[in-house]
């Protein structure tokens, strides 16, 4: 598998993974969120973090409003969380992926 194959599987995967990661974290803090709008959040923050150097950064924080103000969810306990598993996630996911195929 080529590495712009390799790393488009793993940006889509990442997306879905952390969409669904924000789905639970809403569902658990008893958050009413729709699914799309937890996709269209991961989609801007996942490729926002494909800009070099400060897209990581960049991305977890867009991610955070996103889920704020898109969401109307409080910053603390319930967006802080939601994040913190969703990027966790995703990052696992992508180093599982990685590794598997690399």
């Amino acid at each position: 598998m080529g590495f712009f194959a390799l790393g488009s599987l793993i940006l889509v995967v990442g997306i879905f993974v952390s969409a669904f990661f924000l789905w639970v974290g809403a569902k658990v803090t008893g958050v009413d969120v729709e699914f799309i709008q937890l996709l269209v959040i991961a989609v801007i923050a996942s490729v926002l973090g494909l800009i070099p150097m400060i897209g990581g950064i960049l991305g977890i924080i867009v991610m955070f409003v996103l889920v704020c103000k898109w969401a109307d969810i409080p910053f603390f306990p319930d967006a802080l969380l939601m994040v913190v598993v969703a990027r966790l996630a995703s990052f696992l996911t992508a180093l599982a992926i990685g590794a598997a195929l690399a």
